[in-house]
């Protein structure tokens, strides 16, 4: 049995080949690629994100004769990519470390006691906003709003999934308190 670990790093997509003793067998880096359309802004393509992550899982597989048993994605994210009724891309993925302005429509004290964390302009909340405030066309075709990992989750298995450490940071909170989300966080509806 052979098993590779992914880690969808902000420099470097990264991964591993194991055996079941838990050896390193092989190793695999790319760069990540990301487009600055204006001062601040961070995006990137997902799909061509997608083929990073599929040239390292090639490269590693193509180092065993035997089947791959699973493969383990990890990474911080943060960033926001949305999607239309057939789950393709609306807009380039918005990365965490996207620095553009937001006019904010809600406080931090407003979205910590909801999500667990400060109302940082710079992770999906923010994102969110800013489409509502620069392209609600987009905002309003959207169908699925996840990150990156969750995506690619998707693309190689046909399911999207998110694990509770991402979730919790956001999305998973919301859907859990969504009575409890003041006025000008539902705004985003």
């Amino acid at each position: 049995k052979y098993f590779i670990g992914l880690d969808t790093g902000s420099s470097n997509i990264k991964g591993i080949l194991t055996d079941n003793s838990g050896s390193i067998i092989a190793s695999a880096t790319v760069p990540c690629e990301y487009s600055y359309p204006q001062v601040d802004m961070v995006e990137f393509n997902i799909e061509i994100f997608y083929g990073l992550i599929c040239k390292i899982i090639k490269e590693l597989a193509s180092r065993v004769s035997g089947p791959i048993t699973s493969i383990c994605i990890s990474g911080a994210t943060g960033n926001t990519l949305l999607l239309d009724k057939d789950l393709l891309p609306l807009y380039p993925a918005i990365s965490w470390m996207d620095r553009r302005q937001v006019d904010p429509i809600f406080t931090k004290e407003e979205v910590h006691p909801v999500v667990g964390w400060p109302g940082f302009d710079r992770f999906p909340l923010g994102h969110l906003t800013w489409f509502k405030q620069q392209y609600p066309d987009i905002l309003n075709k959207t169908h699925r709003c996840c990150m990156s990992n969750d995506y690619i989750t998707y693309r190689l298995t046909g399911n999207f999934l998110i694990d509770h450490s991402t979730a919790t940071t956001f999305f998973y909170k919301i859907k859990q308190k969504v009575n409890g989300i003041s006025h000008s966080l539902k705004n985003l509806d």
